[in-house]
């Protein structure tokens, strides 16, 4: 009996010694784990972090991107309508239209008179790349036409009724850019063709009277090879609307969709991110200088196939070997102070 009970007193300190190791590496494990939880989450809120930075600087750079990009279309449409500016002034100028305009008396066609008109602006349309078709009303209702495909017909009585009549006759012969014509012209060829006009009063350059109205005609195709050149390189569509969000030029592979971001009232300077479809598209707006027209670019922003830029990438690594290190670290400190 008392062997039994010196054995059973010895034996409390070795329970108790292994009860307190296995209490210790209790806690010793619950503490590596709280450090592995607080190490994964640093790491994703790291990542997550950056990677919304990244986004961030994507989206900046598109952007920056696609305003040179429309700009540098802007250049190139501007070159059009100064090209078909100067061909009009060839014809306002030009002394046979002149002198033909000035002879006009009456509501009848004479070939004397029509023969320099249609020769003077046949030579015109030649050489101009740009220019469909050339119109010329004078004061009686008579017009004289030339046309690259397609027979041009004049609509006289809308031609009073038409919204830009009064506008030309005012501007007192300065040039006036109007999406189609109001009717006023029509294409046996193509009922439906869009287009922009050129309009302006060619008056008598001697005593200012005016003599008749100019109307020169660049298809949408025109604008549309622009378009598609560009838009190809960048995967990109563009357009041009007025300041009432109607569509002078469509973008090419048009849908409804397209509406609830393009057709904006408003103009002037605009770029933004916007998510259409599931898809963020950045859309970047460009005043055209021509009427109240704004040149609408817009481009795709894909985040999710970019890699995070190797700035990011190596802070990202620094800070998790600095959370492995640390955790490691107050690991070995943890044990030590336990023991």
């Amino acid at each position: 009996d008392n062997m039994d009970n010196i054995i059973c007193i010895g034996g409390i300190p070795q329970m108790a010694k292994i009860g307190n190791i296995s209490k210790s590496f209790k806690i010793r494990t619950k503490i590596i784990l709280l450090y592995i939880s607080v190490l994964v989450l640093s790491i994703i809120f790291t990542v997550l972090s950056f990677s919304v930075i990244n986004e961030k600087k994507i989206e900046q750079e598109s952007s920056n991107s696609g305003m040179q990009t429309v700009n540098a279309l802007k250049g190139n449409l501007s070159f059009i309508f100064e090209n078909v500016t100067q061909f009009s002034n060839l014809i306002y100028f030009d002394d046979n239209v002149q002198d033909a305009l000035s002879r006009i008396k009456f509501s009848s066609i004479d070939p004397s008179i029509q023969n320099p008109i249609q020769k003077s602006m046949s030579n015109m349309l030649l050489s101009g790349e740009y220019i469909s078709s050339v119109v010329i009303i004078d004061n009686y209702s008579n017009y004289y036409s030339v046309y690259k495909s397609g027979s041009v017909e004049v609509n006289d009585k809308r031609l009073f009724k038409s919204k830009w009549y009064i506008d030309v006759k005012n501007a007192r012969g300065n040039i006036l850019f109007k999406n189609k014509s109001d009717n006023v012209l029509s294409f046996s060829n193509n009922p439906k063709k869009n287009y922009i006009s050129l309009i302006r009063v060619i008056a008598n350059v001697n005593n200012y009277d005016p003599l008749a109205i100019l109307i020169i005609t660049v298809d949408e195709e025109t604008f549309q090879k622009y378009f598609d050149e560009v838009g190809k390189e960048y995967n990109s569509q563009f357009c041009i609307t007025d300041d009432k969000g109607r569509y002078v030029i469509k973008p090419s592979g048009y849908n409804s969709e397209m509406d609830s971001y393009l057709n904006k009232k408003g103009n002037g300077e605009q770029c933004e991110i916007i998510k259409s479809n599931g898809e963020k598209k950045l859309i970047v707006r460009q005043e055209l200088g021509i009427e109240n027209w704004s040149l609408i670019g817009v481009f795709p922003v894909d985040t999710s196939s970019h890699n995070v830029d190797k700035f990011y990438m190596t802070w990202i690594v620094i800070i998790i070997f600095l959370n492995l290190f640390f955790v490691f670290t107050c690991s070995l400190l943890l044990t030590k102070l336990i023991r």
